[in-house]
């Protein structure tokens, strides 16, 4: 599923679903390192800035193999977005969405 239409609102809404988090009404792990850090650090979210763009790529669960002694490749759920914190819960969205449809 694309997610990047979502508001942050709604992305900070389905986050807090997937981790059973209904008490904080003020929960915002788009815009808030503290919110959003436990989940980067569980789900080993790499979060690096794109070269010569204004962008940052966010990669959920990677799997890095080397390529070459100066080449890494990086695979994982990834997305980009221009808020390093967004393009974090995006890439955890799209893990959990392949998480939970592999467990039905």
């Amino acid at each position: 599923m694309d997610y990047n239409h979502y508001s942050d609102t709604q992305i900070n809404a389905i986050i807090a679903k997937f981790i059973a988090d209904d008490t904080e009404s003020d929960f915002s792990p788009c815009s808030n390192i503290n919110d959003a850090w436990k989940l980067i650090v569980e789900q080993e979210i790499s979060i690096i800035p794109e070269p010569n763009t204004e962008m940052w790529v966010a990669v959920a669960f990677p799997r890095v193999r080397q390529i070459s002694s100066s080449q890494l490749e990086v695979n994982g759920y990834s997305a980009r977005h221009a808020n390093p914190l967004r393009a974090a819960m995006l890439a955890y969205m799209k893990m959990m969405e392949t998480y939970s449809l592999d467990r039905v």
